[in-house]
């Protein structure tokens, strides 16, 4: 089946229009005009904003605006779905080598040397005050 953009800019070419006439007649950015042309919907700032170009431009080329609108918010259904299912076997089959514990033995060594050198810190910065 053919996307969406490659729908609406086969639409276009076949009525002998340019971006640059619809962007004069919708005043829809060309390059946002090509975006949408190449289903790259990420571009555009919100899906509000889409559907309201969409829209536009489906009536400018005599489309049925509401068959267009379908048609965007099934894509946006089916990346939706497919995203979730690329995260669900990311997390399944994770590739990041998986962080080995500290030994417990290790931080109480280590806590208690700060300790100790902490405590030396401030006699020796007492003695050198009442000097």
């Amino acid at each position: 089946m053919e996307s969406l953009g490659k729908y609406l800019k086969a639409e276009r070419e076949s009525r002998n229009l340019s971006l640059k006439e619809v962007f004069e007649s919708t005043r829809i950015k060309e390059r946002l005009l090509q975006a949408i042309e190449e289903d790259r919907y990420e571009l555009l700032s919100s899906p509000i904003y889409v559907k309201g170009f969409l829209d536009a431009y489906a009536r400018y080329l005599g489309l049925d605006p509401n068959e267009i609108l379908l048609w965007y918010q099934t894509y946006q259904e089916n990346r939706i779905f497919s995203k979730g299912q690329e995260l669900k076997q990311r997390n399944t089959y994770s590739t990041l080598p998986q962080r080995t514990p500290i030994p417990k033995k290790k931080v109480t060594l280590c806590l208690f040397l700060i300790s100790i050198s902490v405590m030396i810190l401030f006699l020796v910065a007492f003695i050198w005050w009442k000097r």
